[in-house]
């Protein structure tokens, strides 16, 4: 339900949504994890994505280009660098242009954030 949220440009809410599923289930699969850190990056709170999607738990793949974009978002430039290439060498055909062509995000901006911090990663376009 978070994600949804996301895609409606409500991140907002979906942090509300995501850190109460997270209160109410102890011990939570990796999604969660995942779920609150797309909220977060779509809500420009990068920190908070940061420290969530470098948790263990986390686990997924797309975990890390978020991660990467964000800590391009913060300035961490070296880092987002590092976090691309492990996310490319698992996923050497992925380009941003094509992700953000199959994301169904209610406004262009909302996708175009998170493009902007893909290539600032040094993810290619």
């Amino acid at each position: 339900m978070a994600g949804l949220r996301v895609l409606q440009g409500q991140p907002h809410d979906a942090i509300e949504l995501a850190e109460h599923a997270l209160r109410l289930n102890p011990y939570p699969p990796g999604w969660y994890y995942w779920d609150l850190g797309f909220a977060y990056y779509a809500a420009g709170h990068y920190t908070e994505a940061v420290r969530v999607l470098r948790k263990e738990e986390v686990g997924r793949l797309p975990a890390k280009r978020i991660l990467a974009a964000s800590l391009a978002q913060l300035g961490q430039l070296t880092e987002a660098h590092e976090e691309a290439c492990r996310f490319l060498e698992i996923n050497p055909g992925f380009l941003a242009s094509r992700w953000a062509a199959t994301q169904p995000f209610r406004r262009d901006e909302d996708r175009q954030h998170f493009v902007d911090g893909y290539i600032k990663a040094g993810l290619p376009l």
